[in-house]
């Protein structure tokens, strides 16, 4: 037996009634089902755990009439033998039961088998643990309601979805029913995300951040859906990934995002068509290619990975997508056919302003099934021409190569983004190759996704990533995607055979159309010339301005590097002091250096004489200063035997000597 309460979900589905007018649906039934008018029918499907064993559940199928309903037969088209019945007799025909008329909530009870394997992907696609269940309507019985009127009434007869569950004991989407306990949120644009208390997804910013996910979704793809979402986060014994009906799906707690799992399966509640054999690698096949998109457009992968995950679709030879029995135990209508539908965005982008979504709406409001026929003429229509050969190409045939699309043929959400092209200084060489450093950055508010750099040039460029981030295309380089503030880093090689007036034209665009462009001259550089002035004779120990200059603009140096008796200072100011500390004749020489590398130098002599009052003696530990910097050369500070105290000369010494003469004399004096 479940060790769990019991527990009791009301679901009701569409009824497929004949002779009904197609739309005939009423607003909303009461509260568990009951009928708001006469005219109301409603099938309510009960599942419960109640009275079962661990992998079996009941589906009690109860029947709300309106007075105007007189007689009403139901029948069980998938085959299933109820176990119980209730204000239901057999007709005779097998699975066919006919109302008695006196019973006011006729029932039918079935038994599930709730532990239901995956044909396609393999592991369990519902299953009952004992302590919680989930199961979709696709397990349930399928039944078909005829309800007999009055004529002037039959026209009237509304048909209502009605979807309940006691609270506390579990809970219902449109297309699945959750049993056990669990936690529930509710976000904007009708996402609801109900989390399986035995389910590990993360902390709760992890699952605040996975409800935001799918409010982002929900806005960047709508496809003529009623939008409400029920996401359900679960865990193992189901298989890994996840599985989707109608507006609903489940997925596994180990393939929450950064995996795309998300994405595919949200991608799915977007497809409420019903497709004919040549159509149906169109279900896997969009839901493969959106869940990607999506992805790639909300920053979850990067465009390398998109495009490697869409390259996938290149592996297939003998897949013709319209022929489903070519696809049939592969992943060819997942992989090619999410290349194929790519490859037809791009041409419906092209040729409009609309994009593939437009077709995908177009299909859901059509009552019907939608053809081979049908889907080309959506195509056609929404691209604005026929598109007739690109069918019979690509997907009547098996397809030639195909290239990713690249990302700028999408609109992103992110136009707070902002990002520029930043140049370095460019080493022009008429005889070889010009490397041109660049930086990408991005001074907006949001990140900018997949930004593509292009370049029109006369000349071949190359581009070369300085961390490998970035994805040649045929007409340019996409980077990863660069966040707020942050920097991608390149050099542009420009082939030798650059004309000396040609340019570079450089333009930036995200996916969010957001962008920046610049130009790259080649006109041929000046040669840098330099020049230094100094006086031509100054005295030992005197400071001297040395003054460079130059014909580049101050903005474009990097730096001067002086040099003065083989002593060299390095400044970026053009002026500095230098002082000799000897006299000799000196040769100086400044190297005026751009901010690009290149070189310009000027040299003089000057003639440094010995100071007036200077000892002739010279020390051999002698300095000269510039800016403080230790030079090769001597200096004027004098040493030895005959210096007494720093800073006397001969003079003062003999006058002390007389001074000291005198005072010993007097002293004498005073003593005789």
């Amino acid at each position: 037996m479940d060790d769990y309460p019991h527990v009791a979900v009301l679901f009701a589905i569409t009824l497929l009634t004949v002779g009904l007018s197609a739309g005939a649906v009423g607003i909303a039934g009461g509260e568990h089902g009951e009928q708001t008018n006469e005219y109301d029918v409603i099938e309510v499907r009960t599942v419960t755990a109640e009275n079962t064993d661990t992998g079996e559940l009941d589906a009690i199928y109860s029947y709300h009439i309106g007075e105007k309903t007189r007689e009403l037969t139901v029948s069980v088209l998938s085959g299933e033998q109820p176990t119980s019945v209730d204000g239901f007799e057999p007709t005779g025909d097998p699975g066919v039961y006919e109302w008695d008329e006196q019973t006011d909530t006729p029932t039918l009870t079935f038994s599930i088998d709730a532990n239901r394997s995956d044909p396609r992907n393999g592991g369990l696609a519902s299953v009952d643990t004992g302590e919680w269940a989930i199961l979709g309507n696709d397990a349930l019985p399928r039944t078909e309601i005829r309800p007999v009127a009055l004529a002037s009434d039959i026209d009237d007869i509304d048909i209502d979805w009605v979807t309940d569950a006691p609270d506390g004991e579990g809970v219902a989407g449109d297309s699945f029913v959750y049993l056990g306990d669990y936690d529930r949120y509710e976000f904007d644009n009708g996402i609801d995300l109900v989390v399986s208390a035995h389910a590990d997804p993360g902390s709760q910013a992890d699952i605040e951040e996975t409800g935001r996910t799918l409010e982002q979704l929900s806005g960047q793809l709508t496809a003529g859906t009623d939008g409400d979402v029920t996401a359900f986060v679960v865990t193992s014994p189901l298989r890994l990934g996840g599985l989707s009906i109608g507006s609903d799906f489940w997925i596994h707690d180990e393939t929450l995002p950064p995996e795309t799992v998300l994405h595919h399966e949200f991608a799915h509640t977007q497809q409420q068509y019903r497709p004919t054999d040549a159509v149906a690698w169109t279900i896997e096949g969009s839901a493969e290619y959106y869940g990607s998109l999506l992805a790639l457009t909300q920053g979850d992968i990067q465009y390398h990975e998109f495009r490697e995950r869409l390259g996938r679709g290149t592996e297939y030879d003998d897949v013709v997508l319209a022929d489903r029995s070519s696809w049939a135990g592969t992943d060819g209508d997942y992989e090619q056919g999410a290349l194929v539908l790519a490859a037809l965005d791009g041409v419906i982008r092209e040729n409009s302003a609309n994009t593939f979504a437009d077709v995908l709406r177009a299909k859901n409001e059509h009552d019907g099934e939608i053809s081979a026929d049908r889907f080309e003429s959506y195509a056609s229509a929404t691209a604005g021409r026929d598109l007739g050969d690109f069918f019979e190409e690509y997907v009547r045939s098996t397809p030639p190569d195909i290239d990713v699309p690249s990302p700028v043929v999408y609109d992103g959400p992110n136009d707070g983004a902002a990002p520029e092209i930043r140049l370095g200084d460019v080493e022009f060489d008429p005889g070889g190759e010009t490397e041109i450093p660049l930086t990408l950055t991005n001074s907006g508010s949001e990140a900018s996704l997949a930004p593509r750099l292009a370049a029109e040039s006369p000349a071949a460029v190359e581009l070369v990533s300085a961390d490998g981030t970035v994805t040649e295309i045929e007409d340019g380089w996409v980077f990863e995607h660069i966040e707020p503030g942050a920097t991608q880093s390149a050099r542009i090689t420009v082939d030798a055979e650059t004309p000396d007036d040609a340019t570079i034209d450089l333009s930036l665009e995200d996916m969010s159309g957001q962008g920046d462009s610049a130009i790259v001259s080649f006109e041929e550089l000046p040669t840098v010339e330099a020049t230094l002035e100094s006086p031509g004779t100054v005295e030992a120990g005197t400071p001297v301005e040395l003054v460079a200059d130059s014909n580049i603009e101050a903005d474009r140096i990097d730096q001067y590097e002086f040099t003065a008796g083989g002593a060299q200072t390095t400044s970026t100011d053009r002026t500095i002091e230098y002082t000799f500390g000897s006299a000799g004749e000196y040769n100086l020489s400044v190297s005026v250096v751009t901010v690009d590398g290149r070189t310009g130098t000027a040299s003089r002599s000057i003639s440094v004489t010995e100071r007036a009052d200077a000892d002739r003696s010279t020390s051999t530990d002698d300095t000269d200063t510039a800016t403080g910097e230790e030079s090769t050369t001597g200096d004027g500070t004098q040493s030895g035997d005959d210096a007494i105290g720093p800073g006397f000369g001969v003079p003062v010494a003999v006058v002390l000597f007389v001074v000291l003469g005198v005072v010993a004399s007097r002293a004498g004096e005073k003593h005789t």
